[in-house]
């Protein structure tokens, strides 16, 4: 066949267009013929189907396909499944459930709706013939149910509740890598966390399963800007979180996720570093200059020196400039933040941001005599003149002229 092929973008225009044609049905068949003799019977290949898939008046649709083969569900009203998910355990008034199957030419279909005294009744179709709803029906049932909840993110918060109280949180974690899509698995990891009371070692395991299997940069964000507090006492806990935040790809969203720690209350010493930690993956300038200004007004310690050491690595000297500024506008600052701040301030390579910060130390802080040689070491690095008597006619004009 490939031989076959290959003769064909040999040949002129049209034999060109004819191998282009035959080329891609042999890549269709190929893929359905291995989807629908392999992966699909094991559960594998399986994804949504958009083009069949709807929500309204009240009815859900979640299609599935994989190759030629597809599995549908239409839901109603509230449905509730037993713990070990093979049958359904109630439905409320008017509700029903509704799932299909086309498998090698071959149709099944389940139909679930409230009887008389309000217990379930199935009715139980193959191509179109009505059938027991014997054990091989409900092995059917559980298996589509299984493919529907990890496949079509269906009933979520229920189904963790299921998981939760069949084995704890253990369970759910390792259900999440069977999960298809980042955003259904990032759900599951999030009802286990509201749902569950989680030991300080279930802590660890919940973070180290975030980073490992939500590729999504947004949804793994989303789901580390959502931590209590309280999950950030234990070592091992913060090592795992900023293995986790160290996986996510966007720095705006990494931001967006430090930056929400940053804003739960206090940020203590032991949050501050953890922040700093988690940062040093953010590329760029801009972002990275936000956090570490909104750690800075957040923070009711000075910034530690490891701060300066993230500050270093800010090559814009605008966004160097700004988060040195918004240091400067702590009241009284300590010698030693001083002194970093204004060795800080010699790995500004323009000469007006450097003068301008040099200048707002000088207005807001008191500089005093054991932090003058530090001043004076930042003032001779600015090159311009006018830059540098800028600074010296403002010192003139203040209090603190007698210090220089």
């Amino acid at each position: 066949m490939l031989k076959r092929i290959s003769r064909y973008f040999q040949g002129t225009f049209s034999q060109l267009v004819a191998g282009c044609l035959l080329a891609i049905a042999v890549v269709v068949m190929l893929e359905a013929s291995v989807f629908q003799d392999g992966d699909c019977s094991r559960g594998w290949g399986w994804s949504w189907d958009l083009r069949h898939a709807f929500e309204s008046s009240g009815d859900r649709e979640i299609a599935l396909r994989c190759g030629r083969d597809r599995l549908t569900a239409t839901l109603r009203g509230e449905i509730e499944f037993t713990a070990d998910e093979r049958a359904v355990r109630r439905l409320s008034p008017g509700a029903y459930l509704e799932i299909g199957e086309k498998v090698a030419g071959e149709r099944r279909r389940l139909e679930v709706r409230p009887g008389d005294g309000g217990e379930p009744e199935y009715s139980w179709f193959i191509d179109r013939e009505a059938a027991d709803f014997d054990d091989r029906a409900r092995d059917w049932m559980q298996a589509s149910l299984l493919r529907l909840f990890r496949v079509g993110g269906f009933d979520v918060e229920a189904r963790v509740g299921r998981l939760l109280a069949a084995g704890g949180v253990a369970f759910v974690l390792f259900e999440v890598p069977e999960i298809r899509g980042d955003h259904a698995q990032a759900l599951y990891l999030e009802q286990a966390r509201l749902q569950a009371e989680m030991e300080s070692d279930e802590i660890p395991r919940w973070l180290e399963t975030a980073g490992r299997y939500v590729g999504s940069d947004f949804e793994l964000g989303r789901l580390l800007s959502e931590l209590p507090a309280a999950w950030f006492v234990d070592g091992s806990a913060r090592a795992a979180f900023v293995s986790a935040a160290h996986t996510v790809g966007s720095d705006f969203e990494l931001r967006h996720a430090l930056e929400a720690l940053v804003s739960q209350g206090d940020l203590t010493p032991q949050k501050f570093a953890l922040v700093l930690e988690a940062a040093t993956t953010i590329g760029s300038d801009y972002e990275l200059a936000a956090l570490l200004i909104r750690a800075v007004e957040s923070a009711t310690q000075e910034p530690p020196p490891t701060f300066f050491g993230v500050v270093a690595t800010v090559g814009s000297d605008y966004e160097h400039r700004r988060v040195l500024a918004a240091v400067a506008e702590r009241p009284q600052l300590g010698a030693d933040t001083l002194r970093r701040v204004l060795e800080s301030s010699l790995s500004i390579g323009s000469d007006f941001e450097q003068a301008g910060l040099l200048l707002q130390l000088s207005q807001v802080q008191s500089i005093h005599s054991d932090v003058r040689p530090d001043f004076e070491r930042a003032l001779a690095g600015v090159g311009s003149r006018f830059e540098r008597q800028r600074v010296l006619e403002a010192l003139a004009d203040d209090s603190q002229a007698e210090v220089f």
